[in-house]
């Protein structure tokens, strides 16, 4: 917990730190959305944000590695904000799952709800015609 927080504020500070000028941590993608509320696309924004976030935090992470590995001004602070930013990128990970399996289970239910209230029109358009259909039957076919 105490290296949570340490990440936490050290990942705050990144901004200010002297090697902050050239490396710009990622933006975080927002999965804030309500699962049950989009649809395939506004999935698949979410996704390619992701996509964008993974590549902008490689990128992020190759300019601290440069400032790093060549001990400038700030490595140390470098080093801090390198781990901090896979603790980040695990956090985004993570609530992406999250949201995937909650847009999946959604998206599950929606096509069983769909399915149901098909199957029940199938059945009473089904009814109407049989109902058509014998009305111009003898009514004494059965007897």
């Amino acid at each position: 917990m105490r290296r949570l927080l340490i990440a936490i504020g050290v990942s705050a500070a990144v901004p200010n730190m002297a090697f902050a000028e050239d490396c710009t941590a990622p933006e975080r993608p927002d999965f804030s959305m309500n699962v049950e509320e989009i649809d395939v696309q506004d999935y698949n924004d979410v996704t390619e944000g992701l996509i964008r976030f993974e590549d902008a935090s490689a990128n992020y992470r190759a300019c601290l590695d440069l400032t790093i590995s060549e001990r400038s001004e700030g490595w140390v602070d470098a080093l801090s904000a390198y781990n901090a930013s896979s603790l980040a990128q695990d956090e985004v990970y993570a609530a992406y799952e999250a949201f995937s399996e909650g847009f999946m289970e959604a998206s599950e239910k929606k096509a069983a709800e769909a399915a149901e209230k098909q199957s029940a029109e199938s059945a009473e358009e089904a009814e109407e015609r049989l109902a058509e259909l014998n009305k111009d039957l003898p009514e004494d076919l059965g007897e």
